[in-house]
């Protein structure tokens, strides 16, 4: 059971990015959902092998963080040996799985293994650094996608993604030097470059690349790319007002302190993102016209 969560499976859903692009193309056969599917279970594997090994390098840290010391390693569940063990066989289950796909996909899993690693032993240290490459790996899950069957990806779209991820990785930062547990104000964060003195400019910023975000979904909406083959492509716009309600609330909530540790689960347990998600997707469909 240990394994299991030091897995982190709950955060494979992260990997359902792969079907954006394909989505927002409007071209998705069933040849296409089967290379999708593959690339989905390679970036799982892959995202989980990335986990340990970062587990493995901060298990001192987390062990005396309020919620990260329950993880496997740092309770001396799992032995770092194992858990790099481990981590190699995920990654060869991931290139295994990824080399039915094609060449190129397998190039973007490579880059994610590359990033998500150089992430875990230098990037996150390094204040704004640190969640602007945390957006990318979000971004690059998008691209594998995308790779996978060969679509084209617009670019107002990968420009969109890229913020609206910084602006949770911004406050999942923000989260965290929000605890109470950290001290002073000229108390380094346990294992990252931030001072909880840095909350106010994470806030800020925040918020502000997640309306960024709203713009450019404005202008990617704009651009025709939204609408290729679409019935109806003004009624897209409906989707800009409520990214913006979504956005602004999340941001309410976590500077309220009703987010816990990371906005990604908050997003994934709350009835609010579904509804808004649930409209996006009847917009969406409606757009299409009839079939």
């Amino acid at each position: 059971m240990g394994i299991l969560r030091s897995l982190r499976p709950r955060h494979w859903v992260k990997n359902l990015l792969v079907f954006v692009a394909p989505l927002g193309a409007g071209v998705l056969s069933f040849q296409d959902i089967s290379l999708l599917l593959l690339a989905f279970l390679s970036l799982s594997a892959a995202a989980s092998a990335s986990y340990l090994l970062n587990d493995v390098r901060d298990r001192e840290q987390d062990a005396l963080h309020p919620s990260k010391k329950s993880r496997a390693i740092a309770s001396g569940l799992l032995a770092p040996g194992s858990a790099i063990l481990l981590a190699f066989v995920l990654v060869a289950i991931s290139m295994f799985v990824m080399a039915f796909v094609n060449g190129f996909a397998l190039a973007g899993v490579l880059s994610y293994l590359l990033m998500s690693t150089l992430y875990s032993l230098w990037f996150k240290r390094v204040p704004a650094l640190d969640i602007v490459v945390l957006a990318g790996l979000f971004v690059l899950r998008i691209f594998v996608g995308a790779l996978a069957v060969e679509v084209e990806v617009s670019t107002w779209l990968l420009a969109t993604s890229f913020f609206i991820f910084l602006s949770l990785a911004t406050a999942k930062r923000f989260i965290e030097l929000s605890l109470p547990e950290l001290g002073s104000g000229n108390d380094l964060v346990h294992g990252r470059g931030y001072l909880p003195a840095d909350r106010p400019i994470m806030q800020i910023g925040g918020f502000s690349t997640g309306l960024i975000s709203a713009m450019l979904l404005g202008q990617y909406v704009e651009s025709g790319h939204a609408g290729a083959g679409v019935w109806l492509p003004e009624l897209m716009w409906i989707v800009v007002p409520l990214w913006v309600y979504w956005i602004a609330r999340l941001w309410i909530l976590v500077s309220r302190g009703r987010v816990e540790h990371d906005p990604v689960e908050f997003v994934l347990k709350d009835g609010v993102s579904y509804t808004v998600a649930a409209i996006i997707l009847v917009v969406f469909l409606i757009s299409r016209g009839p079939l």
